[in-house]
């Protein structure tokens, strides 16, 4: 058996919220009486406890989304907001700059994912612990193919993952591969393909249940509704 490392949580939360159709940023979005940082907040602190947790939003917003997440779960440790950057991987990088703690586990997850299962979350943490880094994904459920050239080509989706957070690194490899981005100009749309890129091997965990990215306002619809459903199962 292996102790529990110090686990410490980043939420990139600068998303416009612009294919939604609102003004105010995507994390601020209301969801069933709370804003959607919220929900992804309370739903990470269900599933594990965290030494400090930094959320990255817009510089305009600072002061709305401090007052989202006002009184945060304990099990999320100290919670500060911080000015993210004009990119995903900025923001990041920025969080990862405002850490105060000697957490030896970094978790990246979405503001925009407010339904991971706990189930998901543990076993990425555990994955990282034990080899360094870890995804959360889903396999594609629709036929996927690639282009070539002005043709395209079936691919077996069997063979693929869709993406999703929460990620986990060990906090050395996450931070060097920033540096090392930062330095040779390379961007990427998520850390797990930075850390990659240092040639460590990225565990990857199937979540449990749906776990998809709020973009557009028909996802907004849908997580409302099962966070509702979820609502009244629990009064049961």
């Amino acid at each position: 058996m292996f102790a529990p490392m110090r686990v410490a949580l980043l939420i990139p939360a600068a998303g416009s919220g612009s294919r939604l159709g609102y003004r105010e940023p995507k994390a601020l979005v209301d969801v069933g009486g709370a804003s959607l940082l919220r929900r992804t907040l309370e739903r990470l602190a269900v599933a594990a406890t965290f030494v400090e947790t930094v959320v990255l939003v817009p510089a305009g917003a600072v002061s709305a989304c401090e007052a989202a997440v006002a009184e945060p779960p304990a099990a999320l440790g100290r919670c500060v907001v911080r000015v993210g950057g004009a990119t995903r991987q900025e923001s990041v990088r920025r969080g990862l700059i405002a850490l105060s703690s000697d957490a030896e586990i970094v978790c990246v997850h979405d503001a925009a994912r407010p339904l991971a299962a706990a189930v998901t979350v543990r076993e990425v943490l555990s994955r990282a612990q034990r080899s360094g880094a870890a995804t959360a994904a889903a396999r594609p459920t629709d036929s996927v193919r690639i282009e070539e050239g002005e043709a395209t080509r079936a691919l077996d989706r069997g063979c693929l993952w869709l993406v999703e957070t929460p990620q986990a690194f060990r906090r050395e490899l996450l931070e060097r591969a920033h540096r090392e981005a930062e330095r040779d100009r390379i961007s990427a749309t998520d850390d797990a393909s930075l850390v990659e890129g240092l040639g460590q091997r990225i565990e990857v965990v199937e979540s449990a249940g749906p776990n998809f990215k709020v973009t557009v306002e028909a996802d907004l619809v849908l997580v409302r509704e099962m966070l509702a459903r979820e609502a009244r199962a629990a009064r049961r």
